[in-house]
């Protein structure tokens, strides 16, 4: 799998999980994304490729998931993090 379809298959993901997708360096995050839920993909770091000519690449990947959380009670926040639990298992599955 190239870089580039690695992206575009999270964003797939992500985007059937109801997140808003961005990708880049991490310091971009609070001037880029705008539309919340977020996903934020930190750029895919190439740890080991096998073969020659048609090896097999192997990324490393972050994935940022983001929200607004409208309450300051624990028990509102401890629910939304399970809900963003659930969506980050979803898209590594997708």
């Amino acid at each position: 799998m190239t870089r580039k379809s690695l992206i575009t298959a999270v964003a797939e993901a992500a985007g059937r999980c109801g997140y808003a997708f961005y990708t880049g360096f991490e310091y971009r995050i609070n001037t880029e994304a705008d539309k919340f839920p977020a996903a934020w993909l930190l750029p895919p770091q190439l740890v080991k490729k096998q073969g020659r000519a048609e090896g097999e690449k192997h990324y490393s990947v972050k994935l940022k998931l983001m929200n607004i959380c409208e309450s300051d009670l624990a028990g509102d926040k401890e629910q939304q993090w399970g809900r963003m639990e659930d969506a980050a298992s979803r898209i590594c599955m997708m």
